[in-house]
């Protein structure tokens, strides 16, 4: 037990590593800067304790850019304030940190697409786009003159025209053959009113037919 006690005090007691790390990473910075050349501090060969961490966070701060990745583990990686200058850490299955570093480059490599991956990538847009401006198959002769295809379509052929709806365009998306039934039926119940504005109907709605069709 005292020797857990000691260990959570070193834990909680800053070693001047944190001041020692940042100057390192001030000099991989500069050279960056000046000729583009990345550098790296591994952090676990380190001797940090868990207050010289928390401290090195501190100092170095958060910048804009966060990504978590699940790439055989999760990985977390996050720039610093410190343009340039990333923090990565990668953790084991029990969340554990299995490494990590301070990366001092643009973009860390395991943001950046594998150039294998940006060609698989290219090919699948390009097809993709190729099926978006893929011509709709033709409606056949024989539906076009029934007047079936609207109801097969899921739209009426006036939609697709962009003219106004009229009154009679649902009749006209029955067919002939179906207002022809729908006259004749209004006759067997004798109301001839309703012969009358049936018969109307279909002439409005045979007009409309004849007109979509052309």
């Amino acid at each position: 037990m005292p020797r857990d006690d000691r260990a959570s005090c070193l834990d909680a007691t800053t070693t001047g590593m944190a001041l020692s790390v940042t100057a390192e990473v001030g000099r991989l910075l500069e050279a960056l800067a000046a000729s583009g050349q990345p550098g790296a501090v591994d952090l676990r060969s380190l001797p940090l304790t868990d207050a010289d961490r928390r401290q090195l966070q501190d100092l170095l701060g958060r910048g804009e850019v966060r990504a978590d990745l699940e790439l055989a583990g999760r990985s977390e990686v996050w720039e610093t304030a410190y343009p340039g200058v990333w923090w990565i850490r990668h953790l084991a299955a029990d969340d554990r940190i299995a490494s990590e570093e301070i990366a001092v480059c643009p973009v860390p490599e395991i943001l950046q697409a594998h150039p294998d991956d940006i060609r698989a990538g290219a090919r699948r847009l390009s097809q993709d786009l190729a099926a978006l401006q893929a011509p709709a198959a033709p409606v056949p002769e024989n539906l076009r003159r029934r007047g079936d295809h609207r109801r097969l379509r899921g739209a009426p052929a006036h939609a697709a025209q962009g003219r106004p709806v009229r009154p009679d365009d649902h009749a006209a998306a029955l067919g002939p053959r179906d207002l022809r039934d729908l006259v004749l039926g209004a006759g067997h119940h004798g109301d001839h009113g309703a012969i009358d504005r049936q018969a109307e109907r279909a002439q409005n709605a045979l007009a409309i037919l004849a007109e979509d069709l052309q």
